[in-house]
């Protein structure tokens, strides 16, 4: 959940701009989060990291720990086109351990990853104006295939400008079982990348919090609970593997 809170937050962001220092470090603070450091570190101490291969990287990183059934503390170096852009880690521990993370000043025994260019509905708050009514469907998923779902919505997201609006989004990520599909509610679409952007983060965390992994469903409203219908839709398998 660590991974996704922080993409969320980058998201929100200048998809093709640098961050704002050479070693950034981010733990969130939902209690259904264990205690996570993500450490986003540039090759020097005068350079700072393209947000986009941050994006690309986590994306990249996640699938591999997936594949080899291994999430642990570990280091990650960015390489696109043979050199080094940057670094990734993933440290377990509190505050007070902190400084175990990597320094710019030292070797890093990363391991390398290649950039490429590219129900009921039960009412949750998310924020101070939007509500999410969200009910569970019958379709089952596992918990990789909502979360790299997720992963690729934010992505998708991330590369919009901050005031876009959807008719519909879509978002799947390649090999997994789960598509993200959102509609406006009504036209003109109020239906906004920042609506977007905390309403995929909303549904994994709902999932989480239940440990339930199989489709889900919400409705979006804006202005508390008697607000304004913004959008409908959720995450299910993709059409063509339904009824087989």
């Amino acid at each position: 959940m660590t991974a996704v809170h922080f993409l969320a937050q980058q998201a929100k962001l200048d998809f093709n701009g640098r961050l704002s220092r050479p070693q950034i470090a981010f733990r969130s603070d939902d209690s259904f989060s264990p205690p996570f450091w993500i450490v986003v570190s540039a090759p020097k101490h005068d350079q700072r990291v393209l947000r986009c291969h941050i994006f690309w990287g986590i994306a990249r990183i996640l699938n591999q720990m997936i594949k080899d059934g291994a999430f642990i503390g570990s280091i990650w170096e960015l390489q696109l086109r043979g050199q080094e852009v940057g670094s990734i880690s993933f440290i377990a521990g509190s505050d007070n351990e902190l400084e175990v993370q990597p320094k710019l000043s030292g070797p890093t025994p990363a391991r390398p990853i290649t950039m490429g260019s590219t129900a009921d509905l039960t009412p949750i708050s998310d924020g101070p104006d939007i509500v999410i009514g969200w009910g569970f469907l019958s379709e089952k998923l596992t918990m990789e295939d909502v979360f790299m779902s997720s992963i690729a919505a934010l992505i998708l997201l991330a590369e919009r400008p901050a005031q876009s609006t959807f008719t519909t989004f879509t978002a799947l990520y390649q090999g997994y079982r789960c598509i993200q599909v959102w509609r406006s509610y009504k036209q003109p679409s109020t239906m906004t990348k920042e609506v977007l952007i905390s309403t995929v983060t909303s549904a994994v965390r709902y999932a989480l919090e239940r440990n339930n992994w199989h489709g889900l469903r919400g409705v979006v409203k804006r202005g508390g609970p008697d607000g304004i219908y913004v959008a409908t839709g959720g995450y299910t398998i993709p059409q063509t593997e339904q009824g087989t």
